[in-house]
């Protein structure tokens, strides 16, 4: 992308697990959603059939019930909540002068293709987002790269664990197949934390210069290095975009909107459709599905497009297949805390500024707003206090990045295990690659899952909607 405001005309969201809307200093103004044509409340008792029926209108779900119903399918999508989009959810409060801000995923990379033909055909405005990383440490604000508080030996391990890194990431050939990779499995049971020991050791760097290259995976994967796969690890270095990425001026709600919105007809969207029971009785009669307001629909095949914690509540009978159920049990979610505070006048310095305070990393995603996100350990500590001290908190941590005090006004959104759905997005930890990867994305008979964990971009909208369009072309020729 250039460097200028892009307006993409009507023809083109990263992923994450919906948290807890939390204000100080303002009441909230959610963004107003009218539910689309085709979308309805439907009488209890009611009995509708269809070729798929899709559960959960998030990205992956919207994704593949368009991609079904191009194929000419009907297709039905059940959402337990009143709005689409899921862990994609945009908000207009009165603190932040009714511009959107972004409770969940916020960017839009490079390489994001399907994300981006979605923004396309909704046509939302993609504004580019990159530049220098800043640092705060030792009470100085400084370009990273050139901080006068660098350790030599910092930049020593960053590049020799990236070049090791770029050196494992080359026997991937497909994001989608690490286990391919020629040392899948010794890898996968390895922590990345041991091959940054490793690493360290061999270029003599101190526990500080490590501590460093360990803040990187818990703000990237909000997890702590101990507990994710290095094999996983790889599999999303090959995925890097190199930064170039993009913001939805408009809210990425916007885009699951008209996703939702422009669902053809004779398919439809039911909101407020909780599934509390699925049947497939026998090859050749249709899937039942029940949900909890007393509807029932009849499906030739079924995508679940929901976090796995879901996943592992649904009643099924039979039970889902062992090796999915074994995923749901082993998988876990990341933790993240992210806020957005009213800052008019106060400026962030270049793409982010990285520090060691509790907030951890601090954007300017518009005029007048900064953002703070924190990951792993340090998220689950600022999980436990209030919404009011978190905010607090952010408000001191960017008064002291900027110079400038900013007062305590804003929203906080925690996306930890505590939370509804149980984390961000999911991390695989040591042996979960081999064990859990392939089995996510292999459908069963007339039945395929759908989300983020099952996408080559794992963590990102677009992996959600990669999963989701797979899933539709397993079940519909």
């Amino acid at each position: 992308m250039g460097i200028d405001v892009t307006r993409v005309p009507p023809a083109r969201p990263g992923c994450r697990p919906e948290g807890r809307l939390e204000v100080v200093g303002s009441v909230l103004r959610t963004m107003a959603y009218q539910s689309p044509r085709g979308s309805r409340a439907v009488a209890t008792h009611a009995v509708s059939s269809c070729d798929v029926c899709v559960v959960g209108a998030g990205m992956a779900g919207l994704a593949a019930a368009h991609d079904a119903a191009g194929r000419g399918a009907k297709v039905i999508v059940l959402e337990a909540t009143r709005r689409p989009g899921g862990r994609a959810r945009t908000v207009r409060p009165a603190w932040a002068g009714g511009a959107a801000v972004e409770c969940g995923p916020e960017f839009v990379d490079a390489h994001h293709e399907l994300l981006r033909d979605a923004c396309a055909r909704a046509g939302v405005t993609l504004v580019p987002v990159g530049g220098e990383l800043y640092a705060y440490r030792q009470g100085e604000l400084a370009p990273m790269a050139t901080h006068p508080a660098n350790d030599p030996a910092d930049a020593r391990l960053a590049t020799a664990y990236w070049q090791r890194m770029s050196e494992i990431a080359s026997g991937i050939v497909d994001a989608d197949r690490p286990n391919d990779h020629p040392d899948a499995r010794a890898l996968d049971a390895r922590p990345i934390s041991a091959l940054f020991d490793e690493v360290a050791a061999e270029v003599d760097a101190p526990p500080e210069s490590r501590a460093q290259l360990g803040r990187f995976i818990q703000g990237v994967l909000g997890a702590e290095p101990e507990d994710v796969s290095a094999l996983f690890v790889a599999q999303q270095a090959v995925l890097d975009s190199g930064g170039r990425s993009a913001r939805v001026v408009e809210g990425l709600a916007a885009v699951a909107a008209h996703l939702a919105a422009s669902l053809p007809s004779p398919s439809e969207l039911r909101f407020g459709a909780r599934v509390e029971h699925m049947a497939a009785p026998s090859a050749d009669a249709p899937i039942e599905l029940r949900t909890t307001a007393g509807a029932t629909i009849h499906a030739g095949a079924v995508v679940l497009a929901v976090p796995l914690r879901a996943l592992a509540a649904l009643d099924c009978e039979p039970a889902l297949p062992q090796a999915w159920r074994d995923a749901a049990r082993d998988l876990r979610y990341g933790s993240l805390v992210k806020a957005t505070l009213a800052t008019p006048g106060v400026t962030v310095p270049g793409w982010a500024v990285a520090s060691d305070l509790p907030t951890a990393l601090a954007w300017q995603p518009g005029d007048g707003l900064v953002t703070t996100y924190t990951g792993a350990g340090r998220a689950d500590l600022l999980a436990a206090r209030t919404a009011r001290e978190v905010i607090a908190q952010a408000a001191d941590d960017i008064s002291l990045l900027t110079g400038r005090r900013v007062a305590p006004v804003g929203g906080t959104w925690r996306w930890t295990p505590a939370s509804r759905r149980g984390g961000c997005y999911v991390v695989f930890g040591p042996g979960h690659v081999g064990a859990h990867w392939d089995a996510l994305r292999e459908a069963h008979d007339r039945i395929a899952l759908a989300g983020e964990h099952c996408g080559r971009f794992t963590g990102y909208v677009e992996g959600a909607m990669q999963a989701g369009v797979r899933a539709a072309r397993q079940l519909v020729g």
